[in-house]
């Protein structure tokens, strides 16, 4: 059933979505996302490299936010105290 929903969505829909995105162009675009489109087209190396550091520095960015979070917890939410044995 799901593999019929698939073939049907692609089938009706996103044939439509793809049109309307190619009809849209570059003059909606906002300033950053003219910038990105011209250096993807101009330097694709540069845009590349760029596209990589980025990722890593957001990567990098993330893991520290965790940590951060994560020793934050630990130090200030106490778990339930254990079941007394008797």
């Amino acid at each position: 059933m799901l593999v019929g929903i698939a073939i049907a969505y692609d089938s009706f829909f996103a044939e439509n979505l793809a049109k309307e995105a190619q009809s849209i162009g570059d003059h909606s675009l906002n300033p950053l996302s003219k910038f990105v489109s011209d250096l993807n087209k101009e330097m694709p190396i540069l845009y590349g490299m760029f596209s990589i550091v980025l990722a890593l520095v957001l990567g990098v960015g993330a893991a520290i936010l965790r940590r951060f979070f994560s020793n934050l917890r630990k130090k200030y939410i106490h778990s339930a105290p254990p079941a007394s044995q008797k």
